[in-house]
């Protein structure tokens, strides 16, 4: 009798439509360990050096990367930089993707996003690509 009476208070007093808050500083904080992560594996690296051998489908390859190291139901677009420092202390950045890094359709509206940029400086092999500087901006989040 006592559990029967515990079930009906529980089903009775439960909330109709639970809300889940998802705090936006916990999707920053994935997209910068994951970001972290890659830099330290060495995967910029072999990127850059991908661009500049011009090896075709390093996108996707990227693509499957990222897409695979992130929670299901989460979304991004990734855009790679090459940072040239001029002599007069001008910066110019060129991208190196076409785009093509995101799981994200083109009409896809966010729920929630987080942007964040990343810089690195290519310390790894291949001796290629060393010393030079990449600005990497990932925006992660939930569609709608």
């Amino acid at each position: 009798m006592v559990v029967a009476v515990m079930l009906l208070v529980m089903f009775f007093t439960r909330p109709m439509r639970s809300v889940y808050l998802r705090e936006v500083a916990d999707l920053r904080s994935l997209a910068y360990n994951l970001l972290n992560n890659f830099a330290d594996a060495g995967v910029f690296e072999r990127v850059l050096n991908s661009t500049q051998n011009g090896e075709k489908g390093w996108e996707g390859r990227l693509r499957m990367l990222v897409s695979s190291s992130l929670p299901p139901g989460l979304v991004f677009r990734m855009e790679i930089y090459d940072v040239k420092i001029n002599k007069d202390g001008t910066i110019e950045l060129k991208r190196i993707d076409e785009g093509a890094i995101t799981n994200m359709e083109r009409d896809a509206e966010l729920v929630e996003a987080e942007s964040v940029q990343y810089t690195l400086v290519c310390t790894r092999d291949p001796d290629s690509v060393r010393g030079r500087i990449l600005y990497i901006v990932l925006v992660i989040g939930y569609a709608g």
